[in-house]
């Protein structure tokens, strides 16, 4: 791994990497490092991702091993990372208004967004606090030999319970059915010793918070660092929010306003693909 230390901290990878070792998860054995110069020497978790086994169809057993692991991850004491603070929430809220709405399709921010994004963030604080990855779906989990293995966990912080669950189960790259988000939410409920209020609602919300933090990101990235990779995803990741902003804050408009966005998305899209020409 080269990770320039003026924009990476290998130092905290290597860190965490020992820690999460030490817990028994999968993550690569740390050989050698050089962290003034952010050179890290580690396991080769080879170059197959979970995304790829769902497109093979065998995305039961490895979605499985993808829910039993939160266990062992939410065993590390939360002292060893930083808290997921609501500010931070906050800020990533303003990810999606600033970069989406203002900037990719020229719209204002709907007048019921300072109460929606408070719900939101509410009920997601409201969790029990454990370690999390923040990245845990299926371009960030790796199979090999048939066992998952973790990596890009160097932003791991002390936050809600629900938060990588809601990563995997509703991944901004591949759209499970609900029958499927129902059983692995009680798969994972049946060994966690926490304690949940209406998890499937949580759930939601915390998932719809995370799609719409990633709509922002993915357009960031076309408008501020020219890649136009994730652009892609962002019609059916705004859809899924639509709906559960729908499902999740009925008493509010943001559902009917979102899938107004979705509607207008393909001429933005146009119209930021053809700024790059």
């Amino acid at each position: 791994m080269d990770a320039p230390p003026d924009r990476e901290d290998a130092a905290r990878f290597v860190r965490l990497a020992v820690v999460m070792k030490r817990y028994g998860l999968p993550v690569p054995a740390i050989y050698a490092t050089d962290e003034l110069r952010g050179f890290v020497l580690m396991e080769d978790l080879g170059h197959r991702h979970l995304i790829d086994c769902y497109r093979d169809g065998q995305f039961e057993p490895f979605l499985s091993s993808a829910v039993d692991l939160l266990h062992p991850l939410q065993s590390l004491p939360v002292g060893e990372l930083p808290p997921y603070t609501t500010q931070r929430f906050h800020d990533e809220m303003g990810i999606f208004t600033s970069w989406f709405v203002e900037q990719a399709m020229t719209a204002t921010v709907h007048r019921e967004w300072g109460v929606f994004s408070e719900s939101l963030i509410r009920s997601i604080t409201s969790q029990p606090t454990v370690a999390v990855h923040r990245d845990w779906h299926s371009k960030n989990l790796m199979v090999r030999d048939g066992r998952i293995g973790i990596v890009d966990f160097q932003d791991a912080l002390a936050g809600p319970a629900l938060y990588d669950l809601a990563s995997l189960l509703h991944d901004c790259y591949w759209e499970f059915d609900q029958q499927t988000i129902n059983l692995r939410l009680k798969q994972y409920l049946d060994r966690c010793p926490l304690q949940f209020t209406d998890p499937l609602e949580l759930l939601n919300r915390t998932a719809l918070q995370r799609q719409l933090k990633a709509i922002g990101i993915f357009v960031r990235l076309k408008i501020r660092d020219g890649k136009n990779s994730h652009l892609q995803y962002v019609e059916g990741v705004l859809a899924r929010s639509a709906a559960l902003a729908a499902a999740s804050c009925p008493e509010l408009e943001i559902g009917e306003w979102l899938q107004a966005l979705r509607g207008n998305w393909p001429s933005a899209r146009q119209r930021l693909l053809e700024g790059a020409n």
